[in-house]
């Protein structure tokens, strides 16, 4: 093993303070979650975006986009100000922040139906003070298109990939990848990933909410998605997100969640995700397929749990091997999840927000932060 890979797996990352609550739930305001943040200048002002619910926390309950701000590294926080997102027959929900040289766009999802959902996005040219009219990402006649919070990612060419997800049928779901090579002012949504299947399953297992990272060789990438049979699934790129590889099982055991990739200012990748309760966390984490056979799966959704853990691993070799995972959010009556990621520009510190909800698997939840400190590589 290379030295410096051996040490970034010895200097796990800690957690440096308890977390902070941006937004909690009140009779009004049931649940606040799946949000974006991003650094307005270097060590300067921190801009926040969630989904804040009214009385009804549901998915399908009433939402809409708001943000705040931080002046202090995250320790206090702005009261919150709607953005104009305008209205679905559903909600408005799943912020994302990205910077595209003078401007900053925030996606969201606009949902009208289990039939009928959009990406949408929203610029600003002042740091976030004022705000353009929406404007379609994904095309109308595409159906049920959706994606999670904090997912658009600007590679080293410009291209912005934004990940989203589709319906299947009656229930299920499955990844595909829009992508802009001008700024995010047009956009191309690709198709439906191709995947395997899987033993004990007779029909398609969701797939969604997938994370998507640049790996170091030009337009190579990563993906890593949730799904419905308690692993996480990965799929490749070599042509800068316009084709994939077939979506795979990995051996890395996850509740029906979430999870987020990113990569870091200091180069490694990050994976949040929420394991089971009783997976032992020093195991070693791999993208490689499951050895073996797998249990049957017993039920619809038999991973659909409270996620109780919140963890994080490091990657110095694009993935290949993961450092040991460090628990940063945890809560054994309430789920920790939805996470969003805020590498800092002195890349000694990352931002972890998420969803503590109180009651069931994301409802009746606030929105909070922690910072992890994170060791020189």
């Amino acid at each position: 093993m290379r030295l410096p890979l051996l040490l970034a797996l010895l200097t796990l990352p800690t957690l440096a303070a308890e977390p902070v609550v941006i937004a909690p739930k009140s009779a009004d305001h049931n649940r606040h979650s799946e949000g974006s943040a991003i650094e307005l200048s270097p060590g300067g002002r921190i801009l926040a975006t969630w989904t804040r619910f009214g009385k009804n926390g549901g998915d399908d309950g009433a939402a809409t986009i708001v943000a705040s701000h931080s002046d202090d590294a995250g320790k206090t926080w702005s009261a919150p100000r709607e953005l104009p997102v305008g209205t679905g027959k559903v909600n408005v929900m799943q912020s994302g922040l990205l910077a595209i040289d003078d401007r900053l766009l925030c996606f969201f999802s606009v949902r009208d139906g289990r039939a009928q959902a959009g990406k949408f996005v929203i610029e600003s040219t002042d740091a976030g003070q004022t705000w353009s009219d929406r404007r379609r990402v994904t095309p109308e006649d595409q159906g049920y298109v959706t994606g999670a919070n904090d997912r658009a990612v600007r590679l080293r060419s410009g291209r912005i990939l934004l990940p989203c997800h589709t319906r299947v049928g009656a229930d299920d779901l499955n990844v595909r990848v829009a992508r802009s090579d001008d700024k995010g002012n047009t956009w191309v949504l690709g198709p439906a990933l191709p995947y395997q299947t899987v033993a004990n399953r007779a029909k398609p297992y969701r797939t969604l909410e997938a994370g998507v990272a640049e790996l170091s060789k030009d337009n190579h990438l990563l993906m890593i998605m949730r799904s419905s049979v308690g692993r996480l699934f990965t799929s490749r790129s070599e042509d800068a997100g316009e084709t994939w590889t077939a979506s795979v099982m990995t051996s890395i055991p996850a509740l029906e969640a979430p999870p987020h990739l990113k990569r870091l200012t200091d180069g490694r990748l990050m994976l949040l995700w929420n394991p089971p309760p009783d997976l032992d966390l020093k195991l070693p984490l791999s993208l490689a397929p499951p050895a073996g056979e797998l249990p049957a799966i017993k039920g619809a959704r038999p991973f659909l749990k409270l996620r109780t853990r919140l963890a994080m691993s490091l990657s110095a070799d694009d993935g290949q091997t993961w450092s040991p995972p460090q628990v940063v959010a945890s809560d054994p009556k309430a789920g920790v999840t939805y996470p969003a990621a805020l590498s800092l520009a002195d890349g000694k510190r990352v931002l972890v927000f998420f969803s503590r909800a109180g009651s069931g698997i994301i409802s009746d939840a606030a929105w909070e932060v922690v910072s992890v400190d994170v060791p020189a590589k």
